[in-house]
């Protein structure tokens, strides 16, 4: 995975996050699969703060020799940063794709992987509901990667109708409080 949630796994909570969360190290779900799956082969390559076609563009570029899997999520950032990034539409496999936009850059970069890994297994994961200042992130901005796995064939786990967490419930799973 490419994204900043992942980024999170393994660092130490800072300031802008409650106090009582302060200085714990954030256990992801990628040590649990590693644990899971008693491997010590996950590569996390999250970074704060990245769009997703941000994502996109470093997963083209990577060197994906020898990895048996690709997770692909991100997403909140797309909401954070909406007036830097476009959404756009989904385009026909094999389109001409323009990645300038979510759709178009991760159409493109998947392509790309699908063409020179074919071995590679590759998953989705959309986004669980998130609250930036107060406002909720919009589904219509985490089904993007929904809408690629289902157009591709591929699987995807939709945390953010499936996961559970809603306005009452989610002081218990977010340790910031937006």
């Amino acid at each position: 995975r490419f994204d900043s949630r992942t980024w999170y796994d393994g660092k130490t909570y800072g300031e802008t996050t409650k106090e009582e969360w302060q200085g714990r190290t954030c256990v992801g779900y990628q040590q649990t699969m590693s644990h899971v799956i008693n491997t010590s082969d996950i590569v996390n390559e999250g970074v704060s703060g990245n769009t997703s076609v941000q994502i996109a563009t470093r997963m083209k570029a990577y060197d994906f020799t020898g990895v048996d899997c690709l997770i692909i999520a991100g997403g909140v950032n797309d909401f954070v940063k909406s007036s830097q990034v476009t959404i756009g539409s989904i385009a026909a496999i094999g389109a001409t794709f323009n990645t300038d936009t979510v759709y178009g850059a991760l159409q493109d970069s998947l392509e790309y992987i699908l063409e020179h890994y074919p071995e590679m297994k590759i998953y989705f994961i959309v986004p669980a509901v998130a609250w930036v200042g107060g406002n909720i992130f919009p589904y219509s901005t985490a089904k993007v990667r929904k809408d690629i796995a289902e157009l591709y064939n591929m699987p995807y786990l939709d945390l953010y109708t499936k996961e559970g967490i809603n306005i009452i419930n989610r002081s218990y799973f977010y340790c910031d409080e937006s």
